[in-house]
């Protein structure tokens, strides 16, 4: 199904698609790896192959969080130095191959922390803090829509634009077995 998905966004076939192990329960995540992937600002790995991130939505929130998620990854990505991985293409609808909203992003470059984490110097973890504090000062510096309270979206002509609150305040079954 993944396959024809990649194949329906005028993207060659997958060489072979690799399910992350996540803890997150709201999505389903994949590593799609191609031989190469041309017309795409994707960057390419060392050895010449693209990997890309296929995040499949759960269907909490329909809709608006794709959206919100694509707004605020445009706006960081024009806005500020911080790295955000390349949107490929996206889909707030479930009308598509999956039947699912999804986002098929870059791969960035690196290995994920926590594969890592336990193996660095204080030294590097504290530089990590430093980073992560440097980008949320960056943020903070922008500027903002004076008590403005919501997310961001793309129009469709793909402007970003000021979008309705993320609201979470539904019921997930660990909370309906808790409470009833």
């Amino acid at each position: 199904t993944i396959t024809s998905l990649i194949l329906s966004l005028d993207l060659p076939a997958p060489a072979s698609i690799e399910p992350l192990q996540v803890n997150a329960a709201f999505h389903s995540i994949y590593l799609i790896h191609f031989a190469s992937v041309q017309g795409t600002t994707a960057q390419e790995n060392k050895d010449g192959t693209t990997t890309l991130v296929l995040r499949v939505s759960g269907r909490q929130l329909p809709v608006i969080k794709t959206r919100n998620e694509v707004g605020v990854m445009t706006w960081i990505g024009k806005h500020t130095s911080i790295p955000v991985p390349a949107i490929i293409r996206y889909d707030a609808t479930e009308n598509n191959v999956i039947g699912h909203e999804f986002t098929l992003l870059e791969k960035a470059s690196g290995i994920s922390v926590d594969q890592i984490y336990a193996t660095l110097s204080d030294e590097i973890k504290t530089q990590m803090v430093h980073q992560l504090t440097d980008y949320l000062i960056e943020l903070y510096a922008q500027p903002w829509n004076e008590g403005y309270v919501g997310g961001l979206t793309l129009t469709p002509t793909g402007e970003i634009a000021l979008g309705p609150p993320i609201d979470e305040n539904f019921w997930q079954m660990p909370d309906l077995d808790k409470y009833w």
